[in-house]
């Protein structure tokens, strides 16, 4: 497919098979849409509980997380005010500060995007996109944080593919996965974005790495809902919320997501969209 049709400006790398050929792994090993069954009160009772302690679970990770930069903010201004600061450490302080402030902004930023997504209060989209195009756009973008991580990106395409979506959320989507392979992922793992049509008039957007798998999952098993590997727990300050952005963001746009994952031989997280017709130009 020629660059022009995806987006002007320079192509990311792409590469026709990519990390494992995750896709060709089977699309159930685990399931992040599918609802805890409650077949009777008792079973409700014990559903409710446990939505009540992911909820308490998340705000005390979001306190956690908000009161980092806010203490860093704190650290930084009283140790220049007791040291007495010159001009250069006052003006490194004050862009220390900034930056702590852009984290905790966007912190707060994805929590409101999650729970609005969770409450039902995004519109539901009705313009057809190419998929691909926003695809290439995402890869575009954080190509140049990924090569400062070590990781090697590349696309994956067969073509224009539309689909009934929000362009800017579905971006985001993807931003979101790929950031989460990059900080999750040993250096050197590379990642693949596909998009590709299945059968059954499906469009799958993934994005693909092959670092060592989700150990911890067993095959057919819901993925928790704020997981993350215990070793990233321990290594990377984060909320975990990548897949839980995708998943809400994913249904609000009519989609599902579907978490494909082998031991040693890596992950893939696949939206599922249903194909849209070819939209017709102005």
């Amino acid at each position: 497919m020629p660059a022009n049709r995806i987006a002007p400006g320079r192509m990311p790398p792409t590469d026709a098979q990519g990390p494992a050929d995750a896709l060709d792994w089977p699309m159930s090993l685990l399931d992040v849409d599918t609802p805890p069954a409650a077949d009777s009160v008792p079973s409700l009772r014990q559903l409710l509980l446990k939505v009540q302690r992911r909820h308490a679970q998340l705000a005390c990770q979001a306190a956690h997380e908000l009161r980092t930069p806010l203490t860093a903010q704190r650290c930084i201004a009283e140790k220049v005010l007791l040291e007495g600061a010159t001009a250069e450490q006052l003006e490194a302080a004050i862009v220390a500060m900034l930056e702590e402030s852009r984290h905790m902004e966007q912190l707060i930023e994805t929590l409101l995007l999650v729970a609005q997504a969770n409450g039902g209060l995004l519109e539901a989209p009705c313009t057809t996109i190419d998929a691909s195009r926003v695809a290439v756009d995402a890869v575009r973008s954080i190509e140049p944080v990924a090569c400062q991580h070590q990781h090697p990106i590349s696309v994956r395409l067969t073509g224009a593919q539309f689909i009934v979506a929000d362009a800017v959320l579905l971006r985001q989507v993807l931003l979101n996965l790929i950031h989460n392979a990059i900080l999750h992922t040993p250096v050197g793992t590379r990642i693949q974005v596909s998009v590709q049509a299945r059968p059954q008039g499906q469009v799958v957007l993934a994005v693909v790495d092959d670092g060592p798998g989700m150990s911890t999952c067993e095959p057919g098993q819901a993925a928790p809902r704020f997981a993350r590997r215990r070793e990233d727990r321990d290594a990377h300050v984060s909320l975990g919320l990548g897949l839980t952005i995708a998943k809400w963001l994913v249904r609000s746009q009519g989609g599902r997501t579907r978490i494909v994952s082998k031991p040693g031989a890596g992950t893939a997280v696949c939206l599922v969209f249903a194909a849209a017709s070819e939209p017709i130009d102005a």
